[in-house]
């Protein structure tokens, strides 16, 4: 099953909320550090326009509302691991 949530990508960080409100908050569900690295991936699930994320030994399955936003989120991910290993 799926559950609906909101990330913001915060330097280094991925951080998850429950929805929008929850952010405005400031209580994020979980915060995925990706300072040590990553990978990420487009991903054939059983959800359009999903996409894998690796940390460490954790694999996050995620999915986008359309292709566009998934591949913004896929190079947005890639850049941050960039940044932290330069």
């Amino acid at each position: 099953d799926w559950t609906k949530h909101w990330f913001v990508l915060s330097g280094t960080s991925l951080v998850c909320f429950a929805d929008s409100a929850a952010e405005d908050t400031g209580t994020p569900q979980q915060t995925i550090d990706l300072s040590a690295g990553c990978s990420v991936c487009s991903d054939d699930t059983s959800r359009n326009y999903g996409f894998k994320l690796k940390v460490n030994n954790e694999e996050y399955l995620l999915s986008a509302m359309t292709a566009g936003i998934r591949q913004n989120w896929i190079k947005a991910l890639e850049k941050c691991v960039q940044q932290s290993s330069a």
